[in-house]
């Protein structure tokens, strides 16, 4: 119909003509495109919310209304006004197909976590908690429960469990062979995987794993050409540009689209440097609050093991930089395993909340047991024969040797509390999920949700604030333009 179309209008026109068309992103895909371009048609593939609507009434939703609306756009953007709506970047069969195996390996591990939790959910239900489903012999072990009471499981939630433990064990299997062929990208040198040679060479670098490699850098940046900046930065979901192609802004979308873990990855990032730099204020604080409890501690062993006796820089300003030399490489560990802890958040929004005030918890804690080991070394060594004490190298001309004992046993107890922090951090991370995920959005505290926004007490959503507050229901009505 499109060739029979074409001909007739070039033949009343008298020259060639060419087929232009749109149409709104969806759950098609992008099969209709392809064909599209395939006949020699010209096609637009849409992000439906970028399109522009009228917001000042209640928007009328047909197909022949949405139609004129797409017909308008495509004839102003071929007019040359880029901004009326966003084109998204198809992608090729094959990189489409390519980022299939991380995708199904994300959605099978969700199926695991419920499989597993619906079984220690039916367990509890008895008043038993130390059954793992994923351990070897769980459908062994089955058979060995008791419960509470001291009886066996009733026969049928037995049999609920058992058909969970298949589903749940033909998940891990499929998980596995997943996970096998994955590794195959990475250590076959023949693959036939299209990003094969991307994947291979960020393997070779350290710290980076096949997961990581596949599906994060290659799966969902890589794979990609930019042309600016500001496509990166946008495709990154850090700004809201013409360039921002995603469908929609559902949460499901989101995760789909890989651009929640590269938020996340990309606050991580953000977050190391952070962390070395708060490191080594840290170590400025805890060498200054450690040089007033003892400056011989500095004088004759510090200023002396950093090569520090220039005597023109006072002393404070010394003791701050050996506490920034001694103390911004810790931050370089703690920010890789406590910045990891940000990504059991359920959204980078939280992410980003969560390692922010991580940078305040850690040091926090590390300072509280450091401040701790500094008490304990003030009241240790008061039973101890300090004319006799050789425990530690100690200069023969110390004169107040309490004073820099008790220095000493602040410094090994604030590397053992940045050490203790990880676990910390994690901890802190997993009550702010806890926490977060219970919380539920409360309406606006202005005293306008009753007055001015129509229907927001019976719960039908906020709408714009009405015009002239009534004080009677009906009079409320007509001014929200609803009868």
């Amino acid at each position: 119909m499109i060739e029979e179309v074409r001909a007739r209008v070039s033949r009343e026109i008298g020259r060639t003509v060419e087929v232009m068309s749109c149409y709104e992103a969806g759950y098609d895909g992008f099969w209709l495109h392809r064909q599209l371009e395939a006949h020699g048609v010209r096609n637009y593939v849409i992000d439906p919310a970028s399109l522009q609507v009228d917001r000042r009434l209640r928007r009328v939703k047909t197909d022949r209304i949405d139609t004129e609306r797409l017909l308008r756009s495509l004839m102003a953007y071929l007019r040359g006004e880029p901004k009326v709506w966003s084109v998204v970047r198809v992608p090729s069969v094959a990189v489409e197909d390519a980022r299939r195996l991380h995708r199904e390996r994300d959605r099978l591990i969700s199926e695991r976590v419920q499989h597993v939790n619906r079984i220690k959910g039916l367990c509890a239900l008895q008043g038993i908690y130390d059954y793992h489903p994923l351990r070897p012999q769980a459908m062994a072990h089955l058979e060995q429960l008791r419960t509470a009471l001291g009886g066996g499981l009733p026969p049928r939630l037995k049999s609920e469990i058992k058909r969970e433990l298949h589903r749940l064990k033909l998940v891990v299997e499929m998980i596995a062979t997943l996970e096998a062929e994955r590794d195959a990208i990475v250590e076959d040198e023949a693959s036939t995987h299209v990003n094969a040679e991307k994947i291979q060479a960020l393997h070779k670098l350290k710290a980076i794993g096949p997961e990581f490699a596949a599906a994060v850098l290659v799966g969902e940046i890589f794979h990609r050409d930019f042309n600016n900046r500001v496509q990166v930065r946008s495709s990154r979901g850090y700004c809201y540009a013409e360039f921002r192609r995603w469908l929609g802004n559902a949460s499901l979308q989101k995760r789909q689209s890989g651009e929640w873990l590269m938020k996340k990855v990309g606050m991580f990032l953000l977050f190391l440097p952070a962390a070395v730099l708060v490191a080594g204020l840290f170590g400025m604080i805890h060498d200054q609050i450690s040089y007033s409890v003892s400056t011989e501690y500095f004088t004759k062993f510090k200023f002396i093991q950093f090569h520090m006796l220039d005597a023109d820089v006072p002393e404070r300003i010394r003791a701050a930089e050996v506490g920034l030399l001694a103390s911004w490489w810790m931050g370089v560990p703690l920010g890789l395993l406590c910045g990891s802890a940000g990504f059991v958040q359920r959204s980078p929004a939280l992410m980003r909340q969560s390692l922010i005030w991580s940078l305040l918890v850690i040091p926090v804690f590390t300072l509280a047991v450091a401040l701790a080991g500094l008490s304990y070394g003030w009241e240790h060594t008061e039973t101890i024969d300090l004319a006799n004490y050789r425990g530690w190298f100690i200069p023969a001309d110390v004169t107040e040797l309490r004073r820099f004992l008790s220095a000493g046993y602040m410094h090994n107890s604030a590397y053992l509390g940045g050490a203790m922090s990880v676990p910390v951090a994690w901890l802190f991370h997993l009550i702010f999920r806890a926490r977060n995920s219970e919380s539920k959005p409360r309406p606006p505290n202005d005293g306008l949700a009753s007055e001015h926004f129509g229907g927001a007490s019976r719960g039908v959503g906020w709408r714009v604030p009405c015009r002239g507050a009534s004080r009677t229901a009906a009079d409320r009505r007509r001014a929200c333009g609803r009868a």
